[in-house]
């Protein structure tokens, strides 16, 4: 739970150097009082020391590095801090100006801006924009697709969703908009606009029609009882996580059809939902998928023919004669919960027309048929299978929009070369190939020695500990990731998913085993029955009433939403953490010669668990993963009753949970 200040005030490294500091001071810990382990000892004062200078280093180093420099070159970093976050690091950037889908006839020559470049984590890139209170000086901004919904609401109440550089703000004030209210989750983002280059950026949130919140969005719009006529999100989401290669535990939850519905019942009747994204000539993917998520969104709110309520643009920055290995253009899909009228209709086709952009759908005018039959509402689940790609729309049980690789297609290399945007399917693909190492790693490491070494106990026997510590341990972290991705579109930051999450869970766990422990001094039927049907039962009433309270508080305040995410964590913790030396004590009675192989056992499952759980939710869901994790806790109570033939109802020494 300390990560979140650690990082703040000492950056990555100071992280580094605290888990090093820990480390040493519980060696140092362990071998208080033992003569014998003398030189541990030794070894775990230097570890102590070197930690101790290495995080005063790294904390000397962050606060030089939160402090503005001046910038001589381009790409000159200026300005850099870490957070729990992200790294957000601020350069130079050339006067050229920057913007997401200028059409072809912007007359980029002739206008000058100076700018900064803000990036998150080395990948996730946006403009910081130099204004003085003059919305002429970024008119420019009027000439990009991602702003095609200003032209048609003008003098509206604007709400964007990831503020970044600001740059959907100044297109606000560019358009002379009667408000505009930014939401940003990443607070060293609005620190820097507010306060670190506020001089350079004008300090936006000083302006009287402009208000800068800090809060994840999806809760904060709930919470909102004003509706808005404009809701802007630019290319919020990016590549950053999916580069790391699928492997994170949830993707961006403004892609789901849960927060589309909560969106559309925030803007005014004739109000507007602008997405932006990267549009791919061959296969524009991501558009297809926000067309249908708009669809579907659409049709959950009782509207029938959606064919009028939906509009799509895209600006394209690659001639068709060129090649490039990103993105051919922009696209911009609008939604509004009324039908879009014959006014709106001609005056995006006038623009769109001035402006070099091109109309790919509207009421009369589809750019194929894959948009066609979607918004026509006969996009069903068998004209989804059929596409070579899966677009059909995200929810909160399965949010990962950017992976559209099928699971069967998971293997096959024809199915990774999809246009520029392969490296997310090659993500999933390498997943697949980590999962196959951690197999074969496991057999080669625990399995075929185990069953190699010669050991008195039968075979059957064997057979039996090996289920139970390998269901448990696979179980556990099943369980773990499951409640770690639904909690984490819950709190609407990976931060929060992770360190409230994992330290409510493993807390509980501890604190389970330990209860256990006193509990159980003698193993009985009585005493097992009760247990094993108490981690049994927590298991169902989680899986059955987690979504429902999720549902329920989706728009309370973050203080309330991590509350809730501890009180349905912790019971689970409790009981999980108690499975561990029930088995250990009937094991240590049984066969104890074979003790470290169970540890070994049940850490290889874990490890096989971590790399498992994400491919079933990809796959199935992450209810799916949750289930399959109780359903392994089920089989473990079954082969302990049977492990306890075994033994007696003697006293057996106290085990304590795995760390």
């Amino acid at each position: 739970i300390g990560v979140i200040g650690i990082m703040e005030i000492s950056g990555a490294r100071g992280g580094i150097a605290s888990v090093g500091l820990l480390m040493a001071a519980a060696a140092y810990a362990f071998t208080y009082g033992q003569y014998e382990l003398r030189r541990v000892r030794t070894q775990a004062l230097i570890g102590i020391g070197l930690s101790a200078v290495l995080l005063m280093m790294a904390f000397m180093d962050a606060t030089a590095r939160g402090t503005v420099r001046e910038a001589s070159t381009n790409y000159t970093p200026i300005y850099e801090k870490w957070t729990a976050l992200s790294r957000v690091i601020v350069q130079t950037y050339p006067d050229v100006p920057f913007g997401w889908g200028f059409g072809d006839k912007f007359p980029i020559t002739h206008v000058q801006v100076p700018q900064l470049m803000l990036n998150m984590d080395s990948v996730a890139g946006t403009v910081l924009t130099r204004y003085r209170g003059d919305p002429k000086s970024v008119a420019y901004l009027r000439y990009d697709v991602t702003n095609i919904a200003h032209h048609l609401r003008p003098n509206a109440d604007v709400l964007v969703v990831g503020v970044g550089g600001g740059r959907d703000i100044l297109s606000a004030l560019a358009f002379g908009q009667r408000s505009v209210l930014g939401v940003e989750m990443n607070g060293t983002i609005v620190e820097t606009l507010t306060k670190h280059l506020a001089g350079f950026t004008g300090n936006l949130a000083s302006y009287p029609n402009v208000r800068l919140v800090n809060d994840e969005a999806r809760s904060y719009v709930a919470r909102q009882n004003s509706a808005f006529d404009i809701i802007q999100v630019s290319l919020i989401d990016t590549w950053a996580a999916t580069a790391a290669g699928a492997f994170v535990f949830s993707e961006n939850t403004l892609y789901t059809e849960e927060a589309w519905d909560t969106f559309l019942k925030k803007l005014t009747p004739t109000g507007v939902l602008s997405f932006s994204r990267w549009y791919f000539e061959n296969n524009p993917g991501e558009i297809y998928r926000l067309t249908a998520l708009a669809a579907n969104a659409l049709q959950k709110q009782g509207i029938g023919d959606i064919n009028r309520h939906i509009l799509a643009v895209r600006s394209i920055l690659v001639p068709s004669n060129k090649t490039t290995i990103f993105a051919d253009g922009i696209g911009t899909v609008l939604v509004s919960r009324t039908p879009f009228t014959d006014a709106d209709i001609a005056t995006l086709a006038r623009v769109s027309e001035q402006l070099g952009f091109e109309v790919i759908m509207s009421p009369d005018h589809a750019k194929d048929q894959v948009l066609n039959t979607i918004v026509s509402g006969q996009a069903n689940a068998a004209y989804f299978k059929s596409l070579p790609i899966d677009v059909t729309p995200p929810t909160d049980d399965s949010p990962f929009f950017f992976n559209m690789l099928r699971f069967r297609d998971v293997m096959d290399p024809a199915h990774w070369e999809l246009g520029p945007n392969s490296f997310n399917m090659k993500a999933v693909a390498l997943l697949g190939s980590v999962f196959a190492v951690v197999i074969t790693l496991t057999a080669l490491c625990i399995l075929i020695p185990w069953f190699a070494a010669r050991h008195p106990a039968p075979a059957a026997r064997k057979a039996l500990y090996i289920g139970f510590f390998a269901a448990i341990g696979l179980g556990f972290l099943m369980v773990e990731i499951a409640q770690l991705q639904r909690l984490m579109i819950f709190l609407g930051h990976p931060l929060y998913g992770l360190s409230v999450v994992l330290f409510s869970l493993l807390l509980g766990a501890g604190l389970g085993s330990l209860f256990t422990d006193q509990m159980a001094r003698r193993v009985s039927m009585k005493t097992t029955v009760f247990a094993f049907a108490g981690i049994i039962l927590v298991l169902i009433l989680a899986g059955i009433f987690t979504d429902p309270v999720i549902q329920a508080f989706r728009a309370a305040s973050t203080l309330a939403r991590i509350a809730i995410a501890v009180s349905l964590v912790f019971p689970l913790g409790m009981v999980m953490g108690m499975a561990w030396p029930l088995g250990m004590k009937v094991a240590s009675a049984s066969v104890p010669d074979l003790v470290p192989w169970f540890w070994g056992i049940n850490g290889a499952m874990s490890v096989f668990a971590s790399v498992s759980a994400v491919l079933v939710s990809l796959a199935f869901g992450i209810s799916a993963t949750f289930w399959v994790g109780a359903t392994c806790y089920l089989a473990a109570a079954v082969i302990y009753f049977r492990m306890l033939r075994h033994v007696g109802t003697g006293s057996f020494p106290a085990v304590s949970m795995p760390g």
